[in-house]
């Protein structure tokens, strides 16, 4: 499928459906049922110091929510989410939000089919070290492929000419890091000058910085991408809380990220099996805005 952003033009590849309901990271780079995402941080590992810790990746592959989709559990489900892909295409605008709003929640409803339970359950156990229930589990990785119908998924796509039906999902599973800050640099101003680095820094884990469902600003600032100058303040924090977690991770691999012309970031979902915890912050005594040291 080739498709345009205003002047340039995105291909997006939909790969094939993989047989395989778990993948781990060492077969990920020969993998073509999986997303960028998940291949670059296996490039990723092989550029690191020993002094830089990366999690282990493994994938639920491209391929998985279709065998969840024809299980005899899920008929009906199956059965109302092609009448509801087949409405939003053809919805007026005041009719889409609903109908977005009920395909996620379709996909939220499915069942995990009796056949993979067993295989999916022994995989995230072995990825985590640690026993989960499956209905946590299963709860993430629905909500991540119900993310490809996010409201802001599926207008970005549309600008994009890219249909979200053409999306392919896969999850990548990663242990949480329990981070104090969490941050995003743009080694090119996505914005401004270009030859600056833009980067946004937020207290606690990054679903404040890129899941668009918190207020506020983050702490911003631009720097000269030679080293030239010092940084310069652009933004001040005013998000409002932090979230705390660990455990799992389910995160969004699709086809329709990292591509050359369209990011992608931040239009689907990643979500922590455990559910996060929120911390009102308080900037006055925020180690962020505060340590002089």
């Amino acid at each position: 499928l080739t498709t345009t952003v205003v002047d340039k033009v995105v291909k997006v590849v939909r790969p094939p459906l993989s047989p395989e309901l778990w993948i781990e990271e060492g077969n990920l780079a020969a993998c073509s049922s999986v997303g960028a995402k998940s291949r670059r941080l296996v490039a990723l590992r092989g550029t690191l110091p020993s002094s830089v810790r990366l999690p282990q990746s493994a994938v639920v592959p491209h391929g998985v929510l279709s065998r969840v989709l024809a299980a005899p559990e899920n008929a009906r489900n199956a059965a109302r989410l092609t009448e509801l892909i087949d409405e939003v295409t053809q919805a007026d605008a005041e009719d889409i939000g609903p109908l977005l709003s009920k395909l996620r929640g379709t996909i939220l409803g499915l069942e995990l089919p009796l056949e993979l339970a067993s295989p999916l359950q022994m995989s995230v156990e072995h990825h985590g070290s640690t026993a989960i229930r499956n209905v946590d589990w299963w709860r993430a990785l629905t909500a991540v492929w119900a993310s490809t119908w996010g409201d802001r998924a599926f207008y970005a796509c549309r600008r994009a000419s890219i249909l979200p039906s053409d999306v392919a999902m896969a999850v990548l599973v990663q242990r949480l890091v329990e981070s104090e800050y969490s941050f995003v640099v743009h080694t090119r101003h996505p914005t401004g000058d270009p030859e600056l680095l833009y980067a946004e820094v937020v207290v606690g884990l990054g679903e404040v910085l890129v899941g668009g469902n918190y207020s506020g600003r983050a702490l911003a600032f631009t720097a000269p991408r030679d080293g030239s100058q010092p940084p310069s303040v652009v933004n001040l924090p005013s998000k409002a809380v932090a979230l705390e977690g660990s455990g799992l991770i389910f995160r969004s691999d699709s086809n329709a990220e990292d591509l050359e012309d369209f990011a992608g970031a931040g239009l689907f979902d990643s979500v922590p099996v455990s559910a996060a915890k929120e911390r009102v912050l308080e900037y006055s005594s925020e180690r962020l805005l505060v340590d002089l040291d």
